[in-house]
């Protein structure tokens, strides 16, 4: 178990939420949060391998919906006899009883973010170092009686389930057209416990309150706190020469507070968020929460289209994790639905360990041929091309321009079948715009490099 050590942030977003395929769910009112985060990333990448994170919600910008998405804040709870009193006098229970995400590295998607020089492919093999995710740990209950008459400080709990490839399956969605995935989380047909690589018990306690603000109503702002965790365990992601196309990580979050939701024989039951005037509920109980930010798509005529990679989140509404549905039956945790409309804000940080990052897959009869990298880059550095070849072969590369003149020699040299990177010595090219071509058995190819000075 251990003791969770925030990074204090904050995040912008408001509420409204709806799950994939166009699943009905009740669109809660506005809860602000204060202020804003810029998240960064590590930007250390080396040559051949690189180091840096993976953002989520930076990926979902970058697809078709990008435009539609918006920014959100809802409550994760594992219990549904609590109750959300809101300033409309609405009481609903908690939706979601736990989030996650599959987090796929080869996405074509990660060609459109900000960052699009981290997006690798089935020959590339990682490390998985770290998980980030922001949320709101709201705290009304300090301590519970003990029985004989003392007081127990109340100790909440939040699990953080880690999954590998081995424990996420490709699976097709009930009258979808595309395979998704989904993290095991319960064998139906065997009635076999839910699966995982590890889990990480996350102790919250007084200390970790995140605060509420009641400036616009009640208990209608909030603040939110990063928390950034390596898994307990090393996961490491071997592609097996690129024969293993499932080299996926996944992280899914459940919170289970020590604060009973049912109190008083059965007579009362807690309250998680009071947007009316507590006055006016002199005895209602309340209990402690846990909120987090995604993003949705606020377009219904238009869904995300991301055929071929499996870069999804994972939610367990509330029908679910109790059995009500057979097929998704998740115990709680999420894992059996993918979504196609939201997009949990959770991050990975991931550290290559190939030596051939931006190597493609083969398309030809010969070989294929990353794009140069880094790219522009400058004429006092050296650069890397990756390339993966069907059988033991010379390879032949040489830096032309634009008018298809060599301007510089590159390398070369036989190489036997697989995947390969080597250096390019730039020194010498002036800046401007150039070819790097590779001719393999009389078949070529170039990609575009951009040097500068």
């Amino acid at each position: 178990m251990k003791k969770l050590i925030f990074t204090i942030a904050s995040v912008a977003g408001i509420t409204g939420m709806a799950l994939a395929q166009k699943m009905p769910l009740p669109v809660e009112p506005k809860i602000q949060i204060a202020n804003s985060i810029e998240k960064t990333k590590s930007n250390n990448a080396n040559k051949i391998n690189i180091s840096d994170w993976y953002m989520n919600t930076d990926m979902a910008a970058g697809t078709n919906i990008g435009s539609s998405l918006t920014s959100n804040f809802t409550f994760m709870y594992a219990d549904t006899n609590a109750k959300l009193m809101y300033q409309s006098g609405d009481i609903a229970h908690p939706v979601w009883m736990s989030y996650g995400h599959v987090m796929d590295p080869k996405d074509d998607v990660i060609s459109q973010t900000t960052n699009p020089l981290i997006q690798l492919s089935k020959f590339v093999s990682y490390n998985f170092d770290s998980i980030r995710f922001p949320f709101a740990y709201i705290r009304h209950v300090d301590s519970l009686s003990d029985g004989v008459g003392g007081m127990l400080p109340v100790v909440d709990t939040l699990y953080v389930y880690y999954f590998r490839s081995t424990n996420i399956t490709k699976t097709n969605f009930t009258g979808g057209a595309k395979d998704k995935v989904s993290l095991i989380r319960y064998d139906h047909a065997n009635k076999t416990a839910r699966t995982f690589f590890a889990v990480d018990t996350l102790l919250l306690t007084k200390d970790d309150s995140t605060g509420i603000s009641n400036t616009n109503g009640f208990e209608s702002s909030f603040t939110i706190k990063v928390v950034t965790l390596a898994p307990p365990v090393p996961v490491s992601i071997n592609v097996n020469g690129g024969l293993d196309t499932n080299n996926l990580v996944g992280v899914s979050l459940v919170f289970k507070s020590a604060v009973p939701t049912i109190t008083n024989g059965g007579a009362d039951t807690i309250a998680l968020l009071m947007q009316q005037d507590p006055a006016n509920f002199p005895n209602q109980k309340r209990g402690n929460c846990l909120g987090f930010r995604y993003l949705r798509n606020s377009n219904d005529q238009t869904s995300l289209s991301n055929p071929t990679y499996y870069n999804l989140s994972q939610f367990m509404p509330n029908w679910n994790g109790y059995g009500q549905n057979a097929n998704w039956n998740g115990v709680y945790v999420a894992g059996n639905a993918f979504v196609s409309d939201l997009f949990a804000d959770m991050d990975f940080h991931l550290t290559t360990t190939s030596d051939n990052v931006g190597i493609s897959e083969i398309n030809n009869d010969e070989f294929a041929m990353s794009n140069v990298y880094p790219n522009p880059a400058k004429s006092s550095e050296k650069a890397v091309l990756a390339f993966n070849l069907t059988k033991t072969s010379t390879v032949n590369v040489s830096i032309i321009n634009l008018v298809g003149q060599q301007v510089k020699a590159g390398f070369s040299k036989s190489f036997e079948s697989g995947a390969h990177a080597e250096f390019l010595d730039l020194s010498g090219l002036k800046a401007g715009v150039y070819f790097v071509n590779m001719t393999v058995n009389g078949s070529s190819i170039s990609k575009k490099l951009t040097v500068t000075e």
